[in-house]
């Protein structure tokens, strides 16, 4: 049991404690850091304190929209580039011997491009992922609560095209490998250096492919054309 010294000054600390950084969040900041432990988490995993993660159902319809519109433009130089430089990545994928928290980022993302070697990932389906993105930040910018958080979920949704390595803790329970920040800004760099341009100059013909769901409000066919003259009142 906790005595009531350490009772008194643990009181003393949660008082003074300063609140956290995130606009409108009045709860405690963690031990060096600028966040509450909620808002500290959120921006350990997404990239952003207020950003959240981007769901494969969400995403689905661009990534859709962009493995056509990739498929239609296969001969563009732009394209066979982009994909020739997937492959080399994947091609290039190494694991090292051993995986721990201080392993470096290239080394961790390498591993990543050899899993994905391992599981027969196509480089289409890595730049259908990355079109994808872009459309939906173009489309829905509210999204995305920084460019950060855009970059992040970006390199994210790119390495969960396969699964996490599986590990097991010091009490055998099983886990997946996670994708630790600096893995995201790393890959991050890295896809918006060879393909943002690319993507962005996509993004407009992508989404203007889109086919109408649902009810239209555009006018009606005829809209323009004149309606007949009014015929005179005959005479009694």
């Amino acid at each position: 049991m906790t005595d009531p010294e350490t009772e008194r000054r643990l009181r003393e600390a949660r008082a003074s404690a300063r609140p956290c950084a995130f606009a409108g969040c009045q709860l405690p900041r963690k031990e060096l850091g600028q966040f509450c432990s909620t808002h500290a988490k959120r921006q350990e995993n997404t990239g952003d304190a207020a950003g959240r993660m981007i769901t494969t159902l969400e995403l689905s319809p661009y990534r859709d929209l962009a493995e056509a519109f990739i498929d239609r433009n296969r001969q563009h130089p732009g394209i066979i580039a982009a994909l020739v430089r997937i492959q080399s990545w994947i091609n290039s994928g190494e694991t090292p011997p051993r995986v721990t928290p201080s392993t470096p980022a290239d080394q961790r993302t390498s591993a990543w491009f050899a899993r994905m070697r391992r599981e027969g990932v196509w480089p289409e389906s890595v730049l259908a992922m990355v079109f994808g993105l872009y459309a939906l930040q173009a489309d829905q910018p509210a999204t995305f609560a920084s460019d950060r958080h855009f970059r992040h979920m970006l390199a994210y949704r790119v390495l969960r095209l396969v699964p996490g390595e599986r590990r097991y803790s010091s009490s055998g329970q099983r886990f997946y490998a996670r994708v630790p920040a600096r893995v995201r800004d790393y890959l991050s760099l890295l896809i918006v250096g060879a393909f943002g341009a690319l993507a962005l100059k996509a993004t407009p013909h992508l989404l203007a492919s889109r086919k109408p769901v649902g009810p239209s409000a555009e006018p009606v066919p005829g809209t323009d054309t004149p309606f007949s003259k009014t015929p005179s009142k005959e005479p009694a």
